[in-house]
């Protein structure tokens, strides 16, 4: 009996299986089941484009059409008061030259700069600018003996007798071009700083001064010539361009030496561009030191190669 027992126990153990494998039987059989996973999400849909009507679509084209005439109109009144601006400045134009042409050959202007002005523009063409200041005496930088030059040729092709109505408004024909020249440049820097009223104003102004119709049309001075240059040289530094400011500058210098008086708008320039950006500042000026001797050089090259 006692055999027996045990081997019923034995059975019955071979049947249970092992601890371990007892406890992996509960552990399957109470376990939770493992949680599902979640369906993706269905991607948003695209909101529907609105869908208009025809009438949508002929109601906008009926706005247009209503509205151009009154576009159409405000153009033509902008470009009316353009256009009539630009009209007064050029009958402006045309009255102050018309004026000093007639006070040019009306008056024989300043004796001696009269006599002087033709006696070098007959030298320099008769004997060019490699020999020029070895004929006689000359107080005047290379800049404008190029003009005078110029004017001596054109004189001796047209045959013009030195001291006639004719020679005067010729020599004193720069003077007056460069007057023109100030006025319309006046005109587009107001007109650039959206004052074109102004502008206007201010290129009257100059047509019409007294000391510039005295100085450039009855003297028969070239200051207007310096001016204009000077204002060139202003007109660079406003666009931020100071190469060719520095290159003005050095025109305006072999033209008449006085503009060294006006270095200080160089100085002012310069300095604000170097308290600006030092960098840049300062790298502009070298070049600009650079370009204004190198036009200088070129200028005076031709009246100083056989000079000793």
């Amino acid at each position: 009996p006692i055999c027996d027992e045990a081997e019923s126990e034995e059975e019955a153990a071979r049947q249970l299986g092992s601890p371990d494998s007892i406890a992996e039987k509960i552990l399957a059989d109470y376990a939770p089941p493992p949680a599902a996973m979640p369906a993706p999400s269905p991607a948003p849909e695209a909101p529907a484009k609105p869908r208009h009507s025809a009438w949508y679509y002929i109601g906008i084209v009926t706005l247009c059409v209503l509205a151009s005439p009154m576009l159409i109109g405000l153009g033509a009144a902008a470009l009316g008061i353009v256009l009539a601006m630009l009209a007064v400045l050029l009958a402006v134009l045309i009255a102050a030259t018309a004026l000093r042409i007639g006070l040019a050959a009306t008056n024989t202007g300043y004796e001696t700069d009269i006599n002087c002005f033709t006696a070098w523009g007959q030298i320099a063409a008769n004997v060019g600018p490699a020999n020029f200041y070895s004929e006689g005496f000359c107080d005047y930088p290379p800049g404008y003996l190029y003009v005078l030059g110029l004017q001596g040729l054109i004189g001796n092709l047209l045959n013009l007798t030195p001291g006639s109505a004719a020679y005067l408004v010729l020599l004193k024909l720069p003077a007056i071009a460069s007057d023109a020249a100030i006025c319309y440049l006046l005109y587009r820097m107001g007109c650039r700083a959206g004052k074109p009223s102004w502008a206007l104003l201010a290129a009257a102004a100059w047509a019409m001064m007294p000391a510039a119709l005295l100085d450039s049309a009855m003297w028969g001075q070239i200051d207007s010539v310096l001016a204009l240059l000077i204002l060139l040289v202003l007109d660079a530094f406003l666009q931020n361009n100071t190469k060719r400011a520095a290159l003005l500058y050095g025109i305006a210098v072999m033209v008449k030496p006085q503009a060294l008086m006006l270095g200080t708008i160089m100085l002012c320039g310069y300095a604000l561009e170097v308290i600006e950006n030092p960098k840049k500042g300062l790298k502009d000026l070298g070049i600009g030191i650079a370009l204004c001797v190198a036009a200088m050089a070129v200028i005076a090259l031709p009246f100083v190669i056989k000079q000793p």
